[in-house]
């Protein structure tokens, strides 16, 4: 809890760590996101970075070559970067339609949770989501909970979102259940079911965190 993460964006996009206090002195370059001498190669950053206790970054990345969930070793440049999940070749139901958001840390460290998303060429306002886990390395890929919702009427790159409760039991997310309202729940990964958390109307709820 005494630093935070940051990326920039554009040409000169970088990953940043330092206290949260005016002016800090200990900012940090943690990654780069383009490099001049290899133009073809770079993270193009959907949503936000989640860090372990070890210092392990996840994220998710739209470029061509890191696509889907990408873990993040620090300061090592290129060869810190690892697609950990492509929602095009990992995921059962492999398809171009899919894609990964949301990757999140457990509290201990030891998981990932993310959300994929599949979106039906032939039914357009209608999505499915899924509430998966795997390994900080990729593997053990473990499916708790699925559903269908609806894309919102406004654009927004990360709709869906996810977050552990502090003793890693749960997971609360959002699902929309029109394109103006969006709702929390949450699920047990004892297999013991969900429950819906917020259902104020037109409110688009999303973007959660669970403290203790």
């Amino acid at each position: 809890g005494s630093k935070i993460i940051y990326y920039t964006s554009g040409p000169e996009g970088r990953l940043y760590v330092q206290s949260a206090t005016e002016n800090s002195s200990d900012m940090t370059e943690l990654t780069k996101f383009h490099y001049d001498d290899d133009p073809a190669w770079e993270i193009k950053p959907s949503g936000g970075f989640s860090i372990s206790r070890s210092g392990k970054l996840v994220s998710v990345s739209s470029s061509e070559k890191a696509s889907g969930i990408i873990g993040i070793e620090p300061y090592k440049g290129k060869s810190g970067v690892s697609v950990l999940l492509s929602p095009t070749t990992d995921i059962a139901f492999v398809s171009p339609n899919f894609r990964a958001e949301s990757p999140v840390f457990s509290p201990d460290g030891s998981k990932v949770a993310f959300i994929s998303i599949y979106t039906n060429p032939q039914e357009s306002g209608w999505i499915s989501l899924g509430i998966h886990t795997m390994d900080p390395n990729g593997t053990y890929l473990m499916s708790y909970f699925g559903m269908g919702g609806y894309p919102p009427y406004l654009t927004l790159p990360r709709y869906l979102s996810l977050c552990w409760s502090p003793d890693g039991t749960k997971i609360l997310f959002n699902c929309p259940d029109s394109e103006i309202s969006s709702h929390l729940f949450v699920i047990n990964l004892d297999g013991s079911g969900w429950s819906q958390v917020t259902n104020q109307i037109n409110a688009f709820d999303t973007e959660m965190s669970w403290s203790k």
